[in-house]
């Protein structure tokens, strides 16, 4: 039978920017994806090192006026780094941060790739007292990118995010205190660190205290049932790693009765959203052999309704969004 397995996975940065993108003052962050790509879930904690990003509207090379969606159009990178440079005088924590990002990953020539140029920029976002500001310096100190490495400063800075609430960063002291990385290991502090990220719906918060509560690590006491719950709040967010750490539960009755049918439908849901590797078929056609043909439809059919009724669900969430971006740039003052 596959366990979950206890291997760490680290998550690279940086995140890429498109060329195409429009800023606006008004936007607010963005919840990214989960991740993909991961076969299982750690039993110590995976936090992403990732640099924080507001993610602005973006349009697609070739769009038509008409083809573009309210409030977006495309704008070169001379033109949008000009734009974000004007919004940043006028003292927009968010045009500093969207100015690192562009520095940090560099579109063409224009501006080329100067890590040292975005911590600067991310920098004067943290001065502003943007959550994501403090979190991306605290990644360049820790890293060591643009700048000499210095856990010190790296920690007072993740610190100030996480007091302002930022999960992603809660998540990361979490990391530290409860590995004892740059300060003083800390299990209790950690594991209030990582409730808390896990409290927001925090995928990458909810699978690690998932993972915590299913081995039993770092003295909590082992309980299925809290970790089934906590994997089912990430799968409904779209966490693949979660889907097959139900399937091997619901396969070995772990947390709940063993059910087939239940197994088989979150390794093939965990297929379809992100772990389609080649380990992941193996898996599955494993499973299948030890199956009846009609046991094998009825999984099919509850992973084709369940992600029917998941994807109904996201489109109805960007519809929204969109509506409520749409409303606001049509009551927004004209420049």
């Amino acid at each position: 039978m596959k366990r979950i397995s206890k291997g760490s996975v680290f998550i690279i940065l940086p995140l890429i920017f498109g060329l195409w993108l429009w800023f606006s003052a008004e936007s607010q962050p963005q919840n990214q994806p989960a991740k993909k790509g991961s076969s299982s879930v750690s039993g110590q904690l995976t936090p992403q090192p990732t640099v924080a990003q507001n993610t602005p509207a973006v349009t697609t090379p070739g769009q038509t006026d008409t083809e573009q969606p309210a409030g977006q159009r495309t704008i070169t990178a001379e033109q949008l780094l000009t734009e974000l440079e004007a919004q940043a005088k006028e003292n927009n924590p968010r045009a500093m941060l969207l100015l690192g990002s562009l520095y940090e990953r560099g579109i063409n020539t224009t501006p080329k790739r100067n890590y040292g140029t975005a911590l600067q920029w991310y920098q004067k976002a943290a001065a502003q007292d943007l959550a994501e500001g403090h979190y991306n310096v605290g990644v360049y100190y820790e890293v060591g990118m643009g700048t000499a490495p210095d856990m010190k400063k790296a920690v007072a800075s993740f610190q100030k995010a996480a007091d302002k609430g930022l999960g992603i960063a809660e998540i990361k002291l979490a990391s530290l205190y409860l590995i004892g990385d740059g300060v003083t290991q800390d299990t209790a502090k950690g594991l209030g660190l990582l409730e808390k990220a896990a409290d927001k719906n925090i995928p990458q918060a909810l699978l690690d205290l998932g993972a915590v509560y299913y081995f039993g690590n770092f003295d909590k006491k082992r309980d299925l049932t809290k970790a089934k719950e906590l994997f089912l709040k990430a799968a409904d967010l779209g966490v693949p790693a979660a889907m097959q750490n139900l399937g091997v539960m619901a396969l070995a009755g772990e947390g709940m009765e063993a059910n087939k049918v239940q197994g088989l439908r979150w390794y093939l849901l965990a297929q379809k959203y992100g772990l389609n590797n080649p380990e992941m078929q193996t898996t599955i056609d494993g499973i299948k052999a030890d199956f009846q043909a009609a046991e094998i439809s009825a999984a099919e059919e509850e992973a084709d309704k369940w992600s029917a009724d998941f994807d109904a669900k996201v489109a109805a969430a960007q519809a929204a969004q969109q509506a409520a971006q749409e409303a606001a740039q049509a009551t927004a003052p004209a420049n």
